[in-house]
């Protein structure tokens, strides 16, 4: 392992600590009473409509902190750049890791620019890995997300149904009515038909709202997964 990256591997297991001591916060939450469900049934054809709300707001704490770690995540990555330049013998000055919204903008600005610092075989590395929008969508993903924190657009976590969970029962029939994030009022989302008599769990989760992307993809996950990407790309350079 190279001892030039101690520091951005350093970095980046901080992000996977802080990233599972985040996604066990956001359990306790959700545990907490997050969220009530009731039922109300009609009279006439039998049949059950389930609703459920918002009982408090997550904390904003989850956001704040989700956001440095997504920062430091993508700091992480322009350490590297700064690494690789030096390794070239070369300065670091406006050297970064680009993350691009096109080919052209990245072969442009990228390349010829916040690369050049570079030697040939790491430009190409970092080539081979499309680091733009269409090119590889985690890596935008997580460019996007680390740009909308540090323009005071703070992630906004919600709470989303996530999974229904049958236990036990009969079920004569069952709607989803999609409902989307839950709020302090009181929203349908599945309607029981007439007989429906069963034992269940519905699965609730903190996910993100933007950037579009990764909208109502729960939090956690989404964290993990950035983890991963950016020490695959760290280990290119091992």
């Amino acid at each position: 392992m190279a001892n030039d990256l101690n520091e951005t591997r350093e970095r980046i297991q901080w992000c996977k600590t802080r990233s599972i001591v985040l996604a066990a916060e956001i359990d306790a939450f959700i545990r907490s009473g997050a969220y009530k469900m009731s039922h109300e049934t009609d009279e006439a054809s039998g049949s059950t409509t389930l609703f459920m709300e918002l009982t408090k707001e997550p904390p904003r704490s989850l956001a704040i902190e989700s956001g440095l770690i997504i920062h430091e995540l993508r700091a992480s990555l322009d350490g590297l750049a700064c690494v690789l330049a030096t390794r070239n013998g070369k300065g670091t000055k406006n050297v970064y890791f680009p993350v691009s919204r096109d080919l052209a903008v990245f072969e442009d600005d990228g390349l010829k620019r916040k690369l050049r610092n570079l030697s040939q075989a790491d430009r190409d590395v970092i080539a081979s890995l499309k680091p733009y929008a269409d090119g590889n969508p985690m890596l935008f993903a997580l460019h996007s997300a680390d740009l909308l924190r540090k323009h005071q657009r703070l992630i906004m976590s919600t709470s989303d149904i996530g999974q229904f969970g049958l236990r036990s029962g009969y079920i004569s029939s069952l709607r989803f009515l999609g409902a989307g994030p839950l709020t302090a009022k009181r929203q349908a989302f599945a309607i029981m038909g007439a007989g429906t008599m069963m034992e269940a769990e519905i699965g609730v989760d903190i996910n993100l709202s933007e950037p579009e992307g990764l909208r109502g993809r729960p939090l956690a996950t989404v964290l993990r997964d950035f983890t991963s990407l950016t020490e695959s790309i760290i280990k290119l350079f091992d």
